[in-house]
């Protein structure tokens, strides 16, 4: 008798750990989506303002344009570290903070090379699921220190 309701109780804790578990997937892949969704937004948030100072020459739109450099770092390293450090998000982050850096001490140089820039931003935001070797190459032979 005593083995049965033993049984019992593990069976229960083993099926209560499965529905946890397939319940905690279920959020982390809803993260995911979602910090990959916002660096995207951030991406294209991006490319309006530099775009922007482009066009006028206005330091408000550089200003606003780092300020979303450095939230898409955020997103995709978030998403790198969810995805269990997937090697291209993690470039993808490095090369992100490189430019967000890069953008803040050495403003003249990266004005300079606003359209490589802009090349670059763009390839991301067709590259949906951060898998494309070619892009991460396009920021790698600018930001790669």
């Amino acid at each position: 008798m005593k083995k049965k309701v033993l049984n019992m109780i593990v069976c229960g804790l083993l099926a209560a750990s499965l529905v946890f578990n397939g319940f905690q997937y279920s959020e982390n892949q809803k993260l995911k989506e979602q910090h990959l969704a916002t660096f995207q937004q951030e991406v294209s948030f991006t490319i309006q303002r530099l775009e922007g100072y482009q066009e006028s020459g206005d330091e408000a739109e550089y200003t606003t344009a780092i300020s979303h450099i450095y939230a898409a770092y955020v997103a995709v390293s978030d998403y790198a570290w969810l995805t269990d450090h997937d090697d291209l998000a993690i470039s993808y982050s490095g090369y992100f903070h490189s430019m967000w850096n890069h953008a803040i001490f050495y403003p003249e140089q990266f004005k300079e090379i606003t359209d490589e820039v802009l090349e670059a931003l763009k390839a991301v935001k067709v590259d949906h699921e951060l898998n494309d070797l070619e892009t991460i190459y396009l920021f790698e032979k600018r930001f790669a220190f």
